[in-house]
């Protein structure tokens, strides 16, 4: 295959992800309410609702039902479009992880939708651990300034130059 013929597969990839892309997230916001994302080629989408900052706890308080109901609706209508799941956790959120069929070849497209964690996990302190304090050792850091050539004319001459040999 030539080079154009390899860049031209994946632009076909490329279109074929993005409208897909674009009609799921149409369509998950007609059947769910869920908002848009702000990127229409979003793979990783928060359902993460707040109520207020606790600034005696740096972190913002989640309407831990309105991510609940959330991510029902959007499992739900997922499930109805034929999309295959699965589940990840990190020590702060929750993922859900499908997987849809292109548009027009099928091809699988991964999206991740996001919640807090203590929307459906419970929180168990099961012991604590000592921190011993941490201070980073001294070292030489560089201080730079950079001098460029930014002329692009200049770019476009030096490339249009024979090469040597040539």
């Amino acid at each position: 295959m030539s080079k154009l013929s390899d860049w031209k597969e994946r632009v076909v990839e490329q279109r074929e992800k993005f409208e897909t892309l674009v009609a799921w997230h149409e369509q998950m916001h007609a059947e769910t309410g869920i908002d848009l994302p702000y990127d229409s080629d979003a793979t990783w989408i928060s359902l993460e609702k707040t109520k207020r900052w606790l600034p005696e706890e740096q972190r913002y308080e989640h309407d831990l039902d309105a991510e609940r109901e959330a991510m029902g609706l959007v499992y739900n209508a997922a499930k109805a479009f034929g999309a295959t799941f699965t589940k990840d956790y990190s020590e702060t959120d929750f993922e859900m992880e499908l997987t849809i069929p292109g548009l027009f070849t099928g091809r699988s497209i991964q999206l991740s939708y996001s919640i807090s964690r203590e929307a459906v996990c419970t929180k168990r302190v099961v012991g604590y651990e000592d921190v011993p304090e941490y201070v980073r050792p001294a070292y030489r850091k560089e201080i730079v300034e950079w001098d460029c050539d930014s002329s692009l004319v200049k770019l476009g001459k030096d490339a249009a130059k024979p090469k040597a040999g040539e």
